[in-house]
């Protein structure tokens, strides 16, 4: 980072980061109707039931999406993030020891949403599925008329790819990178057919070692779409 600010001669300080992972919860809570005043006061206690750590050991922030009537009680739904405070820390810490300033500290699903929110025709109501396929974790988010319905984060990511065909031709990891980079996956029956003419059996051996870690990565998201 420092060499990155030196060499593009960047003088800004203050940076946006954002947090994934199994240690970060998403949850949508109807909590009683209550004004954003009064749930700013009592959400720690209010939170304790949807999060499955230490409520002491995690930072809290919410969003209101609005009014909803169910059972015939007014309520307020809420977007619920908790994201374990030793994970924060680490982002802070690498931020301030490069001399910079956090001032924003995101989940990566609502980082991703606000690129899209940013750039999106304001009149539009479209339903969409954006997937962010990371080097660990692949982040989705499903937005609803501008309003985020599911956010996910799934344990498959680019060195998932790397890791596997390390694994599978005994090589180092940096040659697994390059022959990821180099051969990629096939995905059209004219990738593969062409792959077949040319007998190019590398092609076709890196590829059948991706197609399972495709087909799971693509089975999670078709289980995010079921559960919207």
């Amino acid at each position: 980072l420092k060499n990155y600010f030196a060499l593009e001669k960047k003088t800004a300080k203050n940076v946006a980061t954002a947090v994934s992972g199994s240690s970060v919860i998403v949850r949508y809570v109807k909590f009683p109707k209550i004004a954003k005043e009064e749930l700013a006061k009592s959400i720690q206690f209010e939170a304790e039931p949807y999060i499955p750590f230490d409520i002491k050991e995690v930072n809290l922030g919410f969003y209101i999406l609005g009014d909803v009537t169910e059972d015939g009680q007014k309520k307020t739904e809420t977007v619920l993030v908790a994201a374990k405070k030793d994970l924060v820390q680490s982002k802070i810490d690498i931020l301030q020891e490069a001399g910079l300033n956090p001032v924003i500290i995101d989940a990566d699903a609502f980082a991703l949403e606000s690129c899209y929110e940013m750039n999106r025709d304001p009149e539009s109501n479209e339903l969409v599925m954006l997937v962010n396929i990371g080097a660990n974790v692949t982040n989705l988010t499903i937005i609803e008329s501008g309003v985020s319905r599911v956010v996910r984060d799934i344990f498959i990511g680019g060195q998932t790819f790397t890791k596997t065909l390390q694994k599978n031709l005994g090589c180092d990891f940096k040659t697994a990178e390059q022959i990821k980079q180099k051969f990629g996956l096939l995905v059209t029956p004219e990738q593969k057919e062409t792959a077949l003419k040319e007998s190019n059996k590398d092609a076709l051996q890196v590829s059948n070692i991706f197609t399972a870690i495709a087909r799971d990565l693509l089975s999670e998201v078709h289980r995010s779409i079921d559960f919207f």
